[in-house]
């Protein structure tokens, strides 16, 4: 089981390659990244679930500052899902 976090992830590109040199490996890979834009979270987003379930990877993508981390009452920190809401 490997788990890789990406604090600034933009669009996903680290995150997608990672998940493509890891496709033939054994074991689970999950991968978690946050962004502060919206859209940038929502491409990173679109990006790994077209490859969740490949090589048992899954992903999590949330919009916030990862450095901050979670800050009470301040709606910008929370999943994408809740986010589109």
């Amino acid at each position: 089981s490997l788990s890789v976090c990406d604090p600034a992830c933009g669009s996903g590109n680290f995150l997608t390659g990672v998940s493509m040199a890891m496709k033939g490996a054994r074991g689970t890979l999950a991968l978690h990244g946050a962004d502060l834009d919206p859209l940038a979270a929502w491409a990173a987003e679109a990006a790994l679930r077209s490859r969740d379930g490949e090589a048992g990877s899954a992903s999590q993508i949330r919009l916030g500052d990862s450095l901050v981390g979670s800050i009470p009452d301040v709606p910008h920190d929370r999943s994408l899902a809740e986010a589109i809401e």
